[in-house]
């Protein structure tokens, strides 16, 4: 039948192949907005009609269906590369080398400073989904409707910059200046040789004991320092973590800087059960459960089971889903941290 959904999304695809995406948007109307299969589609019809607003909104809407969706992981990574500063454009005076990673809001360069002749790295504040890259390199809101949240979450990025700029620790990675241009803002930061935590367990799997406590010790020292200072992190993960050519952990990101109105900050498995709502104050036990998570996977080798998951468990009388560590690393092994991780990733903060 003419109205049967599959045969819409077929035909949907074909005119997405024949150059003709907001045909395409037209043929998907009809259909659900959250179905995974219809908002795929649609996804692939934004992102070909430069949509990119549209695009991310209907592939999140798939991904959060079927997370391992590769279409839509495809047009998601699709959606950054068209967004990124191609290498070679410029910042005031800084040249874009190299992009170094992306993420929800923002994505992260290698770049020069052509008056001082240093590597430098830069951040640029770009909301996924949010967010549309003009001819002339800067950013406007992708839509009417994304245009609150963007700028809100652009005056965060800024404040939070500004308040890193006056950050000094050792174990802190410092922001040199924020730069207020292109109808965005960008941080400054030095130049680290080294690699992120994640990456380092990806080569390596997991870390002993001594390595363990060479990467808690200077950064709970660090958390120490951000919490004197009136400052949550509030995103603690490897990916956060920077290891540099000398073995020292610097803290990234700190207080999430492009934090997003509306956006439960925190990643999955690393999150503390306060940042899913409930009513529940965040504060300095939040980090204590995201660098808890982080010694987790840094000793067991897995990720632990999520806050949310874990409380729903125990909500409806079942057991509690996190995978108790001794079942990847003998507690024999690691006695100056088993029981701290433990105690850290406590649901209840008070018994962190």
């Amino acid at each position: 039948p003419a109205d049967d959904p599959r045969r819409r999304l077929v035909e949907a695809r074909a005119l997405i192949a024949e150059g003709r995406p907001r045909d395409a948007l037209r043929q998907l109307e009809v259909l659900g907005a959250t179905d995974a299969a219809a908002a795929r589609v649609r996804g692939l019809a934004a992102l070909a009609a430069r949509d990119h607003g549209a695009a991310a909104a209907a592939f999140e809407v798939a991904l959060a269906q079927r997370p391992r969706d590769a279409e839509a992981l495809w047009g998601m990574g699709q959606i950054a590369l068209a967004l990124e500063r191609m290498p070679g454009s410029r910042v005031e005076e800084l040249r874009v080398d190299a992009v170094l990673g992306q993420g929800a809001f923002g994505v992260t360069y290698r770049v020069t400073d052509t008056r001082l002749d240093t590597t430098c790295v830069l951040k640029e504040y770009l909301p996924r989904g949010l967010a549309q890259r003009e001819a002339d390199g800067s950013l406007r809101a992708a839509d009417i409707e994304a245009g609150d949240r963007f700028a809100a979450g652009l005056g965060a990025f800024i404040a939070e910059g500004r308040t890193a700029a006056r950050l000094d620790h050792p174990n802190i990675a410092r922001v040199l200046r924020c730069i207020e241009t292109n109808g965005t803002a960008y941080l400054l930061m030095p130049w680290y040789p080294g690699e992120t935590l994640d990456n380092l367990l990806q080569r390596s799997g997991t870390l002993n004991e001594d390595e363990a406590l060479a990467l808690a010790r200077p950064l709970l020292d660090a958390l120490a320092y951000l919490h004197g200072e009136g400052l949550i992190h509030r995103d603690l993960k490897p990916s956060n973590i920077y290891i540099t050519r000398d073995g020292a952990p610097l803290l990234l990101d700190f207080g999430a800087a492009a934090a997003a109105p509306g956006r439960i900050l925190g990643s999955a498995g690393y999150a503390a059960p306060e940042q899913y709502g409930g009513g529940e104050q965040i504060g300095p036990w939040t980090d204590i459960y995201g660098l808890s998570a982080t010694l987790y996977r840094c000793i067991g080798g897995h990720l632990p089971a999520p806050a949310d998951e874990r409380m729903q468990a125990i909500g409806d009388g079942l057991a509690d889903p996190l995978v108790p560590l001794e079942r990847f690393a003998a507690a024999v092994d690691f006695p100056r941290v088993w029981h701290a991780v433990g105690h850290g990733l406590a649901l209840d903060a008070r018994e962190r």
